[in-house]
């Protein structure tokens, strides 16, 4: 992620591709120890091959839970504030929304803005999968000894998920303004069947999945080397206006936009300023 980290992103084999986004690979040492990581849209699977992780309590900064082998961060409506020290070796799947749910037999809105060790849901596989990858030398072969074991993973039952993920992709991709109500007419859903839906194999509602996905498309309009026009990005982003654009970045970054640009202009290398990181927040 900078020039002192190495980031290598892997793109599975078919069936896998339906689900997932990339493998990724990360490794090296960041120029900060404390950062936010705002909503990505994604649920994330993450094997620890090197320094634990603080998972830093946003009420009380003194207080954390240590994250050491492997874990998985859920669907995140709000941000989390997480701490690194030494350096960065680790192994991670990062699913498409919707993509997560068939290597898991329970509904994804019960990990929703949390962050679990994944011993308490694979039990003794997840470490035994983590200590094969610290293994395995090459890193082509940690990604397909990763690919093997997601492949073992896909069990679930898979009825009603194509329905699901062309609702899901109507959403991040919007072709035009549609309700909700639109939407589930066009699938043949009630409401009431599609949210619920949502829930057990996305982990949100619709409408909390595109407020998401919007707040995502105000980060990706941000250039921290460029003047902003605040005004321009929220109307750009289909924000009815300032007012509606102003408390959803506060309510997913805990920041306002002016302190959010402050921060990754202060802290990030010139590299990245203006990179597709943006979704991490340096603080400290």
């Amino acid at each position: 992620m900078n020039s002192l980290q190495t980031f290598i992103a892997h793109t599975p084999q078919f069936p896998l591709s339906q689900y997932i986004n990339c493998l990724w690979y990360i490794k090296g040492k960041l120029p900060y120890n404390r950062e936010k990581i705002l909503p990505t849209g994604t649920i994330e699977l993450i094997f620890n091959l090197g320094s634990p992780y603080k998972l830093i309590d946003k009420v009380d900064p003194g207080k954390f839970a240590l994250n050491k082998n492997s874990w998985i961060c859920g669907l995140q409506t709000e941000y989390i504030i997480s701490e690194s020290h030494g350096n960065t070796n680790a192994l991670g799947v990062s699913f498409k929304p919707g993509g997560a749910y068939p290597f898991f037999k329970f509904p994804l809105s019960e990990l929703n803005n949390r962050v679990v060790d994944m011993d308490l849901i694979w039990g003794s596989l997840a470490e035994e999968l983590r200590e094969k990858l610290a293994e395995t030398k090459l890193l082509n072969d940690k990604f397909k000894l990763l690919e093997n074991a997601l492949l073992e993973k896909l069990k679930a039952d898979l009825y009603g998920l194509e329905i699901i993920q062309y609702a899901v992709d109507n959403i991040i991709h919007p072709n035009g303004f549609r309700t909700i109500k639109d939407l589930s007419t066009e699938i043949g859903y009630s409401q009431k069947h599609l949210i619920n839906q949502f829930h057990k194999t996305v982990g949100v509602s619709p409408k909390i999945l595109a407020r998401v996905f919007k707040f995502l498309k105000v980060l990706n309009a941000i250039n921290p080397a460029r003047q902003i026009n605040w005004a321009e990005i929220a109307y750009e982003c289909d924000y009815y206006d300032q007012a509606h654009f102003n408390k959803d970045f506060l309510a997913f970054s805990g920041l306002n936009p002016t302190t959010y640009l402050k921060l990754r202009k202060e802290n990030l290398p010139e590299n990245l300023k203006a990179g597709p990181h943006e979704n991490f927040v340096p603080i400290c």
